[in-house]
């Protein structure tokens, strides 16, 4: 019998006559998908259908690598970032990819999260810009791009810093990046994207991989120590870092009472993916100061450009030794919307997030073949086992699943959170192993953000500790008030928003006080609905079972999408709500990615001619005279003439890059006032002052700060 493959008259090309007796598409399907594996893109642009078995062989691909969740997370957490990145690519290949959902009358995929709970994972991803996208979609599962964010780096001067999720480094001793990730078993090449400005101590910085369960050291790489003088700089550069293989995970065994050595075969096996630290840190303490971190690309090595290990046999090696050091593009200017794309950004802030997640269990099993959309997944996927309506769940196990709560605090507050030389904040983070943090100090703001991440395990127990400390501090000031005879309300309490009690406070004589513990949880406004439950069953039921308070607050923090949740009770009811609360958080995931976050500001315009001073310290001019541009106004602030140099910085540096940062003109008098102060003139947009006026303020504080510690210790 001859084989032949019909023609691609999907391109418009007639079908050639058929002089044979059969075809390849005659064929059993069986046999048929599997000769496609064999050779599928020789095939897919034999005809139409191979196309489709081409479509879906991706599809089947995903699954094979990634593990059986890997459907259900997308369904659930990953599909409105997914669809609105792979729509980005229809410029290229709208014509076949609306073939395929011509041919599969796909719809667009919806939008409302409540509809989509009570569907089947299959029936959510079956839409337009997933079931047509299969070969993306596993393209951007496969490989990871991994942008900076404020819980993955660690740095001790305040002219480094975080903007558009690029990290720039200046004058620091301390740098140190660490993300965690799942990657499927496969090998991988690791590379940098960076911008040079004039890199002072890249080539100390070590970049390494390291596997999470075994400890092992996958890859280590260091920057040549003359990469200043290599590459290109105020250019974007893309470093290549190295390669490194990613070993399958162990395979699980069934039950204690399987006999020993057998084990759950490869196919059937949940979890496939591994999960691997990327770290960067220095090795030594050398100043690090003039470049720009932008992201980290992880990609899988293609087929074609690895082997098995001819010395082992038993990892893939590239087919040839690497033969770049960095590639630049030199026609475009490195800004972040050059640099950052938003939309892959979301989706792989959705993505790693999801893949942590700890999936109810799932009745998906492999059934048929490729040829119908009905082998991929079973019309009985079990969909999210609660909704709103219900109280709580229970079926979830989340304990070693990541979470990250900020919290809002007073000044006074956040002081009692680090205490002494930041023993308190230390101690709780060795004692609970998060992560935790306070946002700095703005002039004029008188509230704070104090952020912890860690596994829901953990996390709960350290906000309690936090929530003590503040407790703690309040019993002290009340016992300093009574002592002195004054009334202890206004230390420990506050009247306006957003740090006023939304819970009913405790009298300081009440005996229950010092047992009290309350958080202002900040919540996404997404997040509020599942939080509340239909009816508010769900947050009537926390405080009905667990003996604690809550309250949501009816406005959103100012420009920005989350609210405060105000939580009270004893610290073992708290902490048992807490875990509670981090469920709900958890398993309604959709929209988080998208929150506009909470930054604290003065709560006092510093830009429309308000003025306040503070002992000693600088004085606000009236100002805010419109130009002729409506949106810009101009301002000007003082300074003592002594402080003006460290403003300023060493050849002008700290005062262009406030520039930079604000993107406000700055303008300084040539002379002391008769006060002995200097004045600095700001000119552009309402929001640009502000930040200039913070910065200056920041480093205002630093500077005083630092004096005064120099004099105390002399």
């Amino acid at each position: 019998m001859e084989i032949l493959f019909r023609q691609p008259s999907f391109q418009g090309i007639s079908p050639a006559k058929i002089t044979t007796k059969s075809s390849l598409l005659d064929l059993p399907t069986e046999i048929v998908s599997k000769i496609f594996k064999l050779v599928p893109n020789q095939l897919k642009a034999t005809c139409k259908t191979c196309y489709l078995l081409y479509n879906e062989y991706y599809c089947e691909k995903l699954v094979d690598e990634m593990g059986n969740d890997i459907i259900y997370n997308i369904a659930m957490y990953n599909i409105p970032y997914l669809v609105d990145y792979i729509k980005s690519f229809d410029y290229w290949r709208y014509d076949l990819r609306n073939m395929i959902a011509k041919e599969y009358d796909l719809k667009d995929y919806e939008q409302d999260s409540n509809i989509r709970r009570q569907m089947t994972p299959k029936e959510i991803v079956e839409c337009k810009y997933v079931k047509d996208s299969w070969k993306l979609v596993y393209a951007i599962f496969k490989n990871r791009r991994l942008f900076v964010e404020y819980q993955d780096y660690e740095i001790d001067e305040p002219q480094s810093y975080l903007s558009y999720s690029m990290l720039h480094i200046n004058k620091t001793y301390l740098v140190k990046y660490k993300k965690s990730i799942k990657l499927s078993s496969d090998l991988y090449n690791l590379s940098c994207g960076i911008v040079i400005q004039n890199a002072l101590g890249l080539g100390s910085m070590n970049f390494k991989v390291i596997r999470t369960d075994t400890k092992e050291e996958l890859m280590s790489f260091f920057p040549p120590t003359n990469i200043n003088d290599l590459v290109p700089h105020e250019r974007f550069v893309m470093l290549d870092l190295g390669v490194f293989y990613v070993a399958p995970p162990k395979k699980t065994v069934l039950n204690n009472d399987t006999p020993s050595g057998f084990e759950i075969p490869s196919s059937m096996q949940t979890d496939k993916l591994v999960e691997v630290d990327i770290i960067m840190e220095e090795t030594g303490l050398y100043l690090k100061s003039g470049f720009i971190i932008c992201y980290v690309d992880v990609n899988a090595y293609p087929s074609t450009l690895k082997k098995l290990d001819p010395e082992t046999n038993d990892k893939l090696v590239p087919v040839e030794e690497k033969r770049w050091i960095a590639w630049s593009i030199d026609n475009q200017v490195p800004h972040p919307e050059n640099v950052v794309n938003v939309l892959l950004k979301r989706l792989y802030k959705s993505i790693n997030t999801s893949l942590f997640l700890k999936p109810l269990p799932s009745p998906f099993q492999r059934i048929g073949t490729m040829s119908t959309s009905e082998s991929l997944f079973d019309n009985n996927f079990a969909t999210d086992s609660h909704t709103d309506g219900d109280a709580l769940p229970t079926d979830v196990d989340i304990g070693k699943t990541l979470i990250t709560y900020r919290i809002l605090v007073s000044r006074r507050e956040a002081g009692a959170i680090i205490g002494k030389n930041g023993d308190c904040i230390t101690r709780i983070r060795d004692e609970t192993t998060v992560k935790a943090g306070v946002s700095k100090v703005i002039d004029g703001c008188i509230d704070r953000i104090l952020t912890i991440t860690g596994i829901v395990d953990n996390v709960p127990e350290s906000l309690v500790l936090f929530a003590k400390a503040i407790t703690e501090s309040n019993v002290q000031a009340i016992e300093g008030a009574a002592a002195n005879g004054t009334d202890p309300t206004s230390l420990i309490s506050y009247n306006f928003f957003p740090l006023k009690a939304l819970c009913p406070p405790l009298s300081p004589s009440d005996p229950n006080y010092q047992d009290t513990l309350s958080l202002r949880l900040l919540i996404p406004n997404s997040q509020i609905g599942t939080l509340i439950g239909k009816g508010g069953v769900r947050i009537k039921a926390i405080q009905e079972d667990y003996n604690v308070k809550m309250v949501a607050s009816k406005d959103h923090l100012k420009n920005s999408t989350e609210r405060i949740v105000e939580v009270q009770g004893t610290a073992e009811n708290l902490k048992e709500a807490l875990g509670v609360i981090s469920k709900c958080l958890l398993n309604d995931y959709h929209g988080v990615v998208t929150t506009v976050y909470y930054t604290p500001t003065p709560r006092e315009s510093t830009y429309r001619g308000e003025s306040f001073s503070r002992s000693g310290g600088p004085r606000q001019s009236n100002g805010g005279a419109p130009l002729s541009n409506k949106d810009v106004v101009t301002d000007s602030v003082s300074f003592p003439g002594e402080y003006v140099g460290a403003l300023i910085g060493k050849k002008g540096s700290r005062i262009q890059e406030i520039r930079r940062m604000s993107g406000c003109t700055i303008g300084i008098d040539a002379d002391n006032n008769d006060n002995g102060h200097r004045v600095f003139r700001l000119t552009g947009a309402p929001g640009s002052i502000k930040k200039a006026l913070a910065a200056l303020w920041d480093y205002y504080e630093r500077e005083k700060a630092r004096r005064e510690e120099s004099e105390d210790n002399e």
